[in-house]
């Protein structure tokens, strides 16, 4: 994959340091997936409902 090559899950360079997790941490990896669909899942508020055009006769 990178610098770590097949052992990691996913990694990042920040501030002149290299951090990763490793693909065989299924604590963290969990952890991780939810953080990213948490958002996804997250109530955004109310939608108006859009109007109805209902035709006569059918």
């Amino acid at each position: 994959m990178g610098q770590f090559g097949s052992i990691e899950y996913a990694s990042i360079f920040y501030r002149g340091q290299w951090f990763w997790v490793d693909d065989r941490d299924l604590h963290t990896k969990r952890y991780f997936q939810f953080m990213l669909a948490f958002p996804a899942q997250a109530d955004t508020g109310t939608k108006d409902a859009l109007p109805l055009d209902v035709a006569d006769g059918c």
